[in-house]
């Protein structure tokens, strides 16, 4: 595929999740702590709580960016497609491919193209309760010294729990867009570091808004 019309088939995406959220019913609504520099390249970095996650992202995030997620999201219906081309798919049973989509992550962005990642790695049984995170996404911020962009998604779990196409249910899908972290100077060994206030930013968020309690 000719890179030059991802950003073209991105816009079409939004058109199209757009489209799915007024057909479904789903009020979208994105609050962003401030305004986005839509100039500059970020990892961004949701949690992963429902396969509306992607609508979500896609259709409110106000940049082209690509998806780094797990290779069973091609089998999407519609989106899918999407993963096939644009995006890069992970397949983690096999460590030489998960190791090279890591570098074709990192090649997309030195061509200054943001990236999003999901640092649970998937959709858990426990969700909405917040997994552990995985290191790639803050190992790609640091070693190309670009910000780090937390998202949280608040209600997705509710309107497509499991991934079950049909037990979703209309209603509000809001999503908190946080302060860019800056990680200038950081050196690989902070990883841990940034991780773990990556991870309580969102955390902080979900327990805020009450999706679940410690």
């Amino acid at each position: 595929a000719n890179k030059k019309w991802f950003p073209l088939a991105h816009q079409y995406r939004r058109i199209w999740g757009n489209l799915i959220c007024f057909l479904a019913g789903l009020r979208k609504k994105v609050t962003f702590e401030e305004p986005l520099d839509t100039n500059r390249v970020y990892i961004i970095a949701p949690n992963h709580c429902s396969y509306l996650d992607i609508v979500s992202t896609t259709c409110d995030i106000p940049i082209y960016f690509n998806y780094v997620a797990k290779y069973e999201l091609s089998k999407i219906p519609l989106f899918g497609r999407f993963f096939k081309t644009i995006d890069i798919a992970v397949n983690r049973k096999n460590r030489k491919q998960a190791v090279q989509s890591f570098h074709d992550a990192d090649a997309r962005i030195k061509e200054g193209t943001s990236i999003l990642v999901f640092p649970e790695g998937a959709i858990t049984d426990e969700s909405p309760i917040l997994s552990r995170f995985k290191s790639g996404a803050f190992k790609l911020a640091i070693q190309n010294q670009i910000p780090i962009l937390p998202v949280t998604i608040l209600d997705n779990y509710k309107r497509l729990p499991n991934g079950n196409l049909f037990s979703g249910s209309p209603g509000k899908m809001r999503m908190i867009v946080h302060r860019p972290i800056e990680v200038t100077n950081l050196k690989l060994e902070d990883e841990a570091e940034l991780k773990q206030k990556v991870y309580s930013i969102i955390e902080k968020a979900l327990l805020d808004h009450k999706v679940y309690s410690l």
